[in-house]
């Protein structure tokens, strides 16, 4: 789920914006484990999200955990949302969960090669 919805958190984001996000993971993932059940072969799959108690445990959760903070940016009188930023700790788990690795059994490029000589 982090991975999910981390990425939405880099500068800033708006709690429904989270919850739409985890409303669609929560969407696609039941849909493919569903969609492989023979007794809901001709049934309609719809309709998955997850629950705004549910969504606020998994808030809680992730600022338990330190990935998450409110943030304490200013804004204007009129805009009363909450929003969600990364903690550095965050973003670290982030890019370790989201970057793609290189393989190691690809050949490495001649600058790769310079660079690695390099250190």
């Amino acid at each position: 789920m982090f991975a999910c919805i981390a990425p939405l958190m880099i500068h800033e984001a708006t709690e429904p914006a989270l919850k739409n996000a985890l409303d669609n993971l929560a969407e696609t993932d039941s849909f493919e484990r569903l969609s492989k059940n023979k007794k809901l072969l001709h049934h309609e799959l719809r309709n998955f999200y997850i629950s705004e108690d549910d969504f606020q445990t998994i808030k809680v959760q992730l600022r338990a955990l330190g990935l998450i903070a409110k943030s304490e940016k200013t804004r204007s009188v009129k805009d009363s949302g909450t929003y969600w930023t990364l903690t550095p700790y965050g973003d670290e788990i982030m890019t370790q969960l989201r970057a793609i690795r290189r393989d190691e059994d690809e050949p490495q490029s001649s600058e790769e090669v310079v660079l690695g000589d390099a250190e």
